[in-house]
């Protein structure tokens, strides 16, 4: 993917992400079919990284709970579209519901679910790697409204063109993104 394919991306991931629900979930790789990428769940996960820790700081300053995506990236000034404090990343978890671990000996998983429960969402947790975990089948999110999807992404996008339609139940490598954040 080159370096504009990937702005879009990222700012497509940002939007679609932004259409989650308060006190819903959606998985890497459901917004990666939405985006019209569905082998790239990890990107996905790569795109929510780069809103980094600079805005962790901002956010759990002005109260916001913090939590960049991964917890780790580049990071995005203050004000610039798809910064941490207008994108919902918390919203977006494991093929399997799990809170990804970040390398970051947990802090950035307990945040997040502590982000997911303030919206009502209930996470469990237990004592494997991914120690945090939603259950998707009350709590995830599953756009049916492609024709208002379809106009982010164009919206979003301007010269990539938009797929007609979106084929969920497409494969990804969503599976290998949960094997390397396990």
């Amino acid at each position: 993917m080159s370096q504009v394919d990937a702005a879009l991306f990222h700012a497509t991931v940002y939007e679609l992400t932004r259409l989650i629900p308060r006190g819903m979930v959606t998985t890497y790789g459901h917004l990666a079919r939405l985006a019209g990428y569905p082998s790239h769940s990890r990107l996905v996960g790569q795109a929510l990284k780069f809103l980094g820790p600079s805005i962790v700081a901002a956010e759990e300053a002005n109260g916001g709970g913090g939590g960049g995506g991964a917890g780790a990236g580049a990071g995005l000034g203050a004000g610039e579209p798809g910064e941490a404090g207008e994108v919902p990343w918390f919203r977006v978890l494991s093929a399997s519901g799990a809170i990804s671990d970040r390398g970051d000996g947990g802090a950035g998983a307990a945040r997040q679910a502590e982000r997911l429960r303030q919206e009502g969402v209930e996470v469990s947790e237990s004592g494997t790697p991914t120690k945090f975990r939603v259950n998707l089948g009350r709590y995830g999110w599953c756009e049916s409204s492609f024709k208002r999807l379809l106009l982010v992404l164009k919206k979003a996008t301007n010269s990539r063109p938009v797929p007609d339609a979106v084929d969920l139940e497409a494969g990804d490598d969503e599976e290998a993104h949960d094997e390397e954040h396990a």
